[in-house]
């Protein structure tokens, strides 16, 4: 479990389920009573589970405004976690952008397998670049969790294969 502290900006009901922003940030609280109100500042721990975070309730204490950091640097770090869809949305314009210069780059060798039936060549193209944008992400993504060196060696194994055929 993480630690967090802040002043409890928003709540929001959504259906049985209550989220609140702290800090600038969004977790869930899931069905029970939340014990603290808006305005308040709290310190508290919380799980991440995917691209959630939801507050161990029965970890939150009500602190005195002048104990809450003014920004501290984990708070700091969890402003770019608002933007989490925000930067997957880059990234995966950047793959798709990648993935359509590598297709121009193999189009002009003449070495992309378009089909040899006219009407299909542009599906044929745009499914190759679906594919190719969608790996890219997933590396990507890989590269986000993992780090860059599990990635370098992964390619540098993957090149050593290559070099083999």
């Amino acid at each position: 479990m993480a630690n967090a502290t802040g002043v409890v900006e928003l709540i929001k009901q959504q259906g049985n389920a209550t989220n609140a922003k702290v800090g600038g940030v969004w977790y869930g609280c899931g069905f029970d009573k939340i014990p603290f109100s808006q305005g308040d500042t709290i310190a508290f721990q919380y799980v991440e589970k995917g691209n959630f975070k939801n507050i161990d309730l029965k970890s939150v204490r009500k602190v005195e405004a002048s104990a809450a950091p003014a920004a501290a640097p984990a708070q700091a770090a969890r402003v770019y976690g608002m933007d989490d869809a925000r930067q997957r949305s880059i990234s995966f314009q950047s793959a798709r952008n990648a993935a359509i210069e590598v297709a121009a780059i193999a189009s002009q060798r003449d070495i992309l397998p378009l089909g040899s039936v006219k009407n299909k060549q542009l599906d044929n193209l745009l499914a190759f670049v679906d594919d190719l944008a969608r790996k890219f992400y997933l590396e990507t993504e890989d590269v986000s969790k993992n780090g860059v060196k599990d990635v370098a060696a992964e390619e540098a194994n993957q090149s050593a294969a290559f070099d083999e055929e």
